[in-house]
């Protein structure tokens, strides 16, 4: 088990005896606090670079799947986006698992999907 450290940001008095402690505390923490100027103590460097590795890695992944899904979905009151909104309505209605038994909502689906307009 690695031992104890202390947060390195200025003016942080917080202690940690596992790495996870560490992170948490970070994602917990003000904005200011986070993009202070600091160095993780030589042990847990390594560990953070491995996640912060593994993290571009994955978002990586998830922009190359949703690429192709935002570009079939179109935008908002495009001609793709009405045709979309069929395809996936029509999947609704015709997939069981989608509606788990339960009857389809098509208002309900189409605002859940406005989240893509975000994008």
């Amino acid at each position: 088990m690695p031992e104890a450290f202390g947060c390195p940001a200025p003016n942080c008095d917080a202690w940690f005896k596992r790495p996870e402690e560490y992170t948490n505390h970070m994602v917990n923490s003000t904005k200011s606090h986070r993009e202070a100027s600091y160095v993780l103590l030589g042990p847990y460097q390594s560990l953070f670079a491995d996640g912060e590795k593994k993290l571009e890695e994955a978002e990586q992944h998830l922009r190359e799947i949703e690429e192709p899904f935002l570009k079939w979905w179109g935008e908002f009151g495009s001609e793709e986006r009405k045709l979309a909104e069929k395809e996936f309505l029509h999947e609704l209605e015709h997939d069981s698992f989608p509606a788990q038994g339960e009857p389809v909502f098509k208002q309900r689906w189409l605002d859940a999907t406005s989240i893509w307009d975000e994008w």
